[in-house]
């Protein structure tokens, strides 16, 4: 990851940097004001399968209950207005509904419910947790980090201990996600 402008901006001027004909191909976060350049995300196959397959189970959860919708692709999760934080969770799934309009900017950023972060080869251990705490902190309800190569889903709450489940430990919705159940070990089946 390499910052990419010196000049601080909000999350508001950074929407619309990056939907500049110029920026939409790429993928960038902003962090306290500065743009970063994220890393390609051609990191090898198995990050993308499993976050293929995680949005396909959560999709799946979210028609069966009729409750909200999921969002792939690093779609921009604004943390802080003003001071400019603004994550891009590989997968996010929120319960309110309708869906917001995207052009419409002024309406209130519905309740991240799930982020989930998929690791890939260069992601660092502290670098991710900071991820993790940074959507905690700023309300999402609950956030999983896979790992393709570990074959792990790593489940953060506010204000607990990370809970590491595998293989046919059962993933259930922990208070925040209703009747949601899977085993950990779906989510890489084709990883």
């Amino acid at each position: 990851m390499s910052s990419v402008l010196t000049n601080l901006m909000t999350a508001e001027e950074f929407y619309d940097w990056v939907h500049r004909p110029e920026n939409r191909n790429g993928r960038f976060e902003l962090d306290r004001g500065k743009v970063v350049d994220l890393d390609a995300p051609c990191e090898g196959i198995a990050p993308g399968i499993v976050c293929a397959t995680t949005a396909y189970v959560l999709v799946g959860y979210t028609r069966a209950t009729k409750t909200g919708y999921v969002t792939i692709d690093d779609q921009g999760v604004t943390l802080e207005r003003e001071s400019g934080l603004v994550r891009g969770a590989d997968i996010a799934l929120y319960v309110q509904m309708p869906m917001p309009n995207s052009v419409d900017r002024t309406s209130p950023e519905p309740r991240l419910m799930l982020a989930v972060d998929v690791w890939r080869p260069s992601d660092r251990s502290g670098m991710m947790q900071r991820r993790s705490n940074a959507f905690l902190d700023r309300g999402a309800a609950m956030v999983w980090l896979l790992d393709p190569v570990d074959r792990s889903l790593v489940v953060s709450l506010p204000n607990q201990m990370p809970i590491v489940l595998e293989g046919d430990e059962v993933v259930t919705g922990f208070g925040v996600l209703p009747d949601f159940s899977c085993k950990a070990a779906e989510f890489f089946e084709l990883a």
